[in-house]
Parts: C-alpha cells; sequence; structure tokens
C-alpha cells in the first residue's frame, strides 16, 4: 500500500495560488476557490479570518491555506487573479 503524505498548509496555498484559485476583490478581501466550496477571506484589524470550516472554529490557533494563499496572492500580483483579469478570461472564453 503507497503511504499517502498529507498536504501541508503552506503546500495547499501554493497549489491554490498556482492554479489561479485566488481572486482579490479589494483591498481586504479575497475569494479562494477551494476543492470543495469558495471561500471569503478578510482582514479584520490586524487580523485576516475565512468562512471555512478550519477557519471559524480554529483560526485563532493558526491560519487555514486559505488565508495563506491571499496574504501571498496580495503580496505577488502573479499570483492572483483579478476580478479584471478573470473577467477577460471569461470573455476570452466567451463565457457569461
Amino acid at each position: 500500500m503507497k503511504n499517502l503524505k498529507a498536504e501541508t498548509v503552506q503546500e495547499k496555498a501554493d497549489r491554490l495560488r498556482k492554479n489561479h484559485r485566488v481572486i482579490v476583490v479589494g483591498h481586504e478581501k479575497v475569494l479562494v476557490i477551494g476543492e470543495s466550496d469558495t471561500y471569503l477571506v478578510q482582514k479584520q484589524g490586524i487580523n485576516w479570518t475565512c468562512d471555512c470550516k478550519w477557519g471559524r472554529y480554529q483560526g485563532h490557533l493558526r491560519d487555514c491555506s486559505h488565508v495563506v494563499a491571499a496574504k501571498q496572492a496580495r503580496k505577488d500580483p502573479l499570483g492572483q487573479a483579478t476580478v479584471a483579469r478573470l473577467a477577460d478570461w471569461l470573455m476570452e472564453a466567451k463565457v457569461g
């Protein structure tokens, strides 16, 4: 049987960004498209919150992968899918 190593929070955050699943909506608001849902990540004061299950109940312990991906995407413009870029992709694909 193959030994499956669990993906770390950082690895998952990197994968989300590389697959353009992080959409910066505003200076303090980011949408992250996860495997099973789309999550809202927001800056509240000096902290970031996420409405995923981990973020709601354990977010005070450490950041979830969605928060990590959002923070990194805000620092690296090439690692984020802005709303304008997303609209361009949809127009190119003739969706909507």
